[in-house]
Protein backbone atom coordinates (compact mmCIF):
# COMPACT_ATOMS: atom_id res chain seq x y z
CA UNK A 1 0.00 0.00 0.00
CA UNK A 2 1.20 3.52 -0.78
CA UNK A 3 1.23 5.94 2.18
CA UNK A 4 -0.08 8.70 -0.11
CA UNK A 5 -3.51 7.05 -0.02
CA UNK A 6 -3.67 7.76 3.71
CA UNK A 7 -2.91 11.45 3.22
CA UNK A 8 -6.41 12.82 2.90
CA UNK A 9 -6.28 16.13 4.79
CA UNK A 10 -6.13 19.22 2.58
CA UNK A 11 -3.31 21.47 3.72
CA UNK A 12 -1.48 24.59 2.63
CA UNK A 13 2.26 25.01 2.92
CA UNK A 14 3.32 28.64 3.31
CA UNK A 15 6.86 28.80 1.97
CA UNK A 16 8.74 31.56 3.78
CA UNK A 17 11.59 33.27 1.92
CA UNK A 18 13.73 36.29 2.59
CA UNK A 19 12.78 39.36 0.59
CA UNK A 20 14.10 42.84 0.10
CA UNK A 21 14.79 45.09 3.08
CA UNK A 22 12.10 47.50 4.22
CA UNK A 23 12.54 51.29 4.28
CA UNK A 24 14.45 51.00 7.56
CA UNK A 25 16.87 48.41 6.17
CA UNK A 26 15.35 45.55 8.16
CA UNK A 27 15.02 42.18 6.39
CA UNK A 28 11.51 41.14 5.34
CA UNK A 29 9.99 37.84 4.29
CA UNK A 30 7.48 36.77 1.68
CA UNK A 31 5.21 33.74 1.79
CA UNK A 32 4.05 31.62 -1.12
CA UNK A 33 1.11 29.22 -0.57
CA UNK A 34 1.10 25.70 -2.03
CA UNK A 35 -1.90 23.41 -1.59
CA UNK A 36 -1.42 19.68 -1.17
CA UNK A 37 -2.66 16.80 0.99
CA UNK A 38 -1.15 15.57 4.22
CA UNK A 39 -1.70 13.58 7.36
CA UNK A 40 -0.88 14.69 10.90
CA UNK A 41 -0.50 12.43 13.91
CA UNK A 42 0.38 12.84 17.57
CA UNK A 43 3.97 12.18 18.54
CA UNK A 44 2.94 10.29 21.69
CA UNK A 45 3.55 11.35 25.26
CA UNK A 46 6.95 12.87 24.48
CA UNK A 47 5.53 15.50 22.17
CA UNK A 48 2.77 17.00 24.28
CA UNK A 49 3.50 19.26 27.22
CA UNK A 50 2.24 22.35 28.90
CA UNK A 51 3.94 25.43 30.19
CA UNK A 52 2.91 27.97 32.76
CA UNK A 53 2.41 31.43 31.26
CA UNK A 54 1.27 33.85 33.92
CA UNK A 55 -1.84 32.50 35.64
CA UNK A 56 -2.67 30.22 32.67
CA UNK A 57 -1.38 26.87 31.47
CA UNK A 58 -0.90 26.75 27.70
CA UNK A 59 -0.92 23.49 25.85
CA UNK A 60 1.94 22.92 23.41
CA UNK A 61 0.89 20.63 20.60
CA UNK A 62 3.74 18.93 18.72
CA UNK A 63 2.74 16.61 15.88
CA UNK A 64 4.20 14.54 13.05
CA UNK A 65 3.36 15.80 9.55
CA UNK A 66 3.36 13.45 6.55
CA UNK A 67 3.39 14.79 2.99
CA UNK A 68 3.54 13.19 -0.47
CA UNK A 69 7.02 12.33 -1.74
CA UNK A 70 8.90 15.22 -3.31
CA UNK A 71 6.90 17.89 -1.47
CA UNK A 72 9.02 21.01 -1.03
CA UNK A 73 9.00 22.08 2.61
CA UNK A 74 11.70 23.56 4.85
CA UNK A 75 12.21 24.27 8.53
CA UNK A 76 11.24 27.91 7.91
CA UNK A 77 7.79 27.13 6.50
CA UNK A 78 4.33 27.08 8.04
CA UNK A 79 1.52 24.62 7.38
CA UNK A 80 -2.22 25.20 7.67
CA UNK A 81 -4.52 22.21 8.30
CA UNK A 82 -8.21 22.56 9.20
CA UNK A 83 -7.79 26.32 9.75
CA UNK A 84 -5.01 25.72 12.30
CA UNK A 85 -1.49 27.05 11.73
CA UNK A 86 1.65 25.07 12.49
CA UNK A 87 5.33 25.91 12.20
CA UNK A 88 7.79 23.34 10.91
CA UNK A 89 10.38 22.49 13.55
CA UNK A 90 13.79 21.54 12.18
CA UNK A 91 14.49 20.07 8.78
CA UNK A 92 11.93 17.77 7.14
CA UNK A 93 13.06 14.34 5.93
CA UNK A 94 12.36 12.63 2.59
CA UNK A 95 11.88 8.90 3.23
CA UNK A 96 12.93 6.65 0.36
CA UNK A 97 12.23 3.03 -0.50
CA UNK A 98 15.27 0.92 0.48
CA UNK A 99 15.26 -1.10 -2.75
CA UNK A 100 14.10 1.33 -5.44
CA UNK A 101 15.32 4.58 -3.79
CA UNK A 102 12.02 6.15 -4.90
CA UNK A 103 10.48 8.74 -2.58
CA UNK A 104 7.85 7.27 -0.25
CA UNK A 105 6.84 10.31 1.83
CA UNK A 106 8.18 13.47 3.47
CA UNK A 107 7.92 13.81 7.24
CA UNK A 108 8.40 16.80 9.52
CA UNK A 109 7.72 17.76 13.12
CA UNK A 110 5.25 20.62 13.47
CA UNK A 111 4.05 22.73 16.40
CA UNK A 112 0.71 24.53 16.61
CA UNK A 113 0.98 28.31 16.57
CA UNK A 114 -2.71 29.29 16.38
Amino acid sequence: MHPERLMNLPCTILTVAESTADIYGDPTTTTTPTTTVCWIDRRGNLGDSSEKVGPENWQIDTLDLYLPPGTAVTGNDRVTVNDLSYEVIGPPHEHTHPVTAAGVYVSAVIRRVS
